[in-house]
């Protein structure tokens, strides 16, 4: 009993360094990847909604909409032409942020969407961590949108809020609550797409969401695996630079990984990574089900700009979220196989899998 104890605290121990590594460093990440412009509470909420079609400040009028178990705030919409913004803040007011010693969990988000159009396919943007990241998901979000996606860039309580050092235990442990985060928001989002009163009405696929994050956003993406977080809605995971956070008994969640899920997932990671290891990252690749595909980069570190094979991760969204049939979205993941660090195993009939990579070396001697 003494040496599961010990064997707990050492795992928390642990856990509480590697995030203190992960907060630390991820606040001056690189953008992380995105498609390229060519492309639970019982308060009803209150919603203001202004609009404009310029950058300047919006003016508008109130509407009130009710999205159960969420209150939200602040919707704000701008036409950026081809696509649309708005903005939303909700509120959960079940789950603490033990961070800011607040008794509920306060979740702006920016949604961008095609300006014609409705039920479309969703992506969730998860930043890394540091304020800064939001402004990333964001430039993230509306590339999804211009491909015609509608997209949310999250911000997370604690690890994207202003004025809060990411070298803060508390802050850095606060990422065992963002896939609730996620799944809390994706929840509000859908039951203002099913109110017909709502400006979102309509505009949201239930049957056909993703999620994609870098460094702290990837470890956000990989407990949905885990049977603490799994949100069945969730059909694709993109994770750059993010591995399995332990957890277990002593630890702040208590679940399991289940590689068996149904979800596609497709990550990226330096071998040379000191922040979000790779051995455990690739692990998880090597367990998943497929569909599944991975991006090795045998130099890089975590701060080596997140590169995919041109067109796999735009392919990948479009295959196992937007379920675009298409045999060239096949060809396109499959094509990029001439590069030895690419592998995938997509669970296609005649398709052989290649899920072996090169080790690890020391390239610096």
């Amino acid at each position: 009993m003494r040496r599961a104890a010990a064997r707990g605290v050492l795992g928390a121990v642990v856990t509480v360094t590697l995030l203190g590594a992960l907060a630390l460093r991820s606040g001056a990440e690189e953008s992380p990847p995105g498609p390229v412009p060519d492309t639970a509470s019982a308060s009803e909420p209150s919603t203001t909604t202004t609009s404009t079609t310029t950058a300047g400040p919006p003016a508008g009028a109130v509407d009130v909409v009710p999205t159960p178990g969420a209150a939200s705030s602040g919707d704000e919409i701008e036409s950026l032409g081809a696509t649309t913004r708005r903005t939303y803040t909700f509120v959960d007011t079940s789950r603490a942020t033990p961070c800011i010693d607040a008794p509920d969990r306060t979740l702006p988000v920016t949604v961008f969407y095609p300006s014609t159009g409705s039920s479309f396919p969703v992506v969730l943007v998860g930043p890394g961590s540091g304020a800064s990241q939001r402004a990333v998901a964001r430039d993230d979000a509306e590339a999804f949108a211009a491909r015609g996606y509608l997209a949310v860039a999250l911000s997370f309580p604690c690890t994207n809020l202003p004025g809060l050092s990411t070298t803060d235990p508390q802050v850095a442990l606060d990422i065992y609550s963002q896939p609730g985060d996620v799944s809390f928001v994706l929840s509000s989002l859908l039951a203002k797409s099913s109110t017909i009163a709502d400006r979102l009405f309509g505009l949201l696929d239930p049957a056909r969401v993703g999620y994609t994050g870098t460094s702290s956003g990837a470890v956000t993406g990989l407990l949905l695996f885990n049977t603490c977080c799994a949100d069945p809605r969730i059909d694709a995971i993109v994770a750059a630079k993010g591995f399995p956070l332990p957890t277990g008994a002593g630890l702040p969640v208590p679940g399991t990984y289940d590689w068996a899920l149904p979800v596609a997932l497709y990550q990226w990671g330096a071998c040379f990574d000191d922040v979000t290891p790779y051995e455990p990252a690739y692990a998880a690749f090597r367990a998943a089900n497929p569909p599944k595909l991975f991006m090795q980069d045998a130099t890089g570190n975590h701060s080596t700009p997140v590169t995919f094979p041109p067109g796999t991760y735009e392919a990948f969204f479009d295959r196992y979220v937007a379920l675009d049939p298409s045999p060239v979205l096949v060809e396109t993941l499959v094509g990029a196989g001439s590069d030895p660090h690419y592998a995938y195993d997509l669970a296609v009939p005649g398709i052989d899998p290649r899920v072996t990579l090169p080790a690890c070396v020391n390239f610096t001697g």
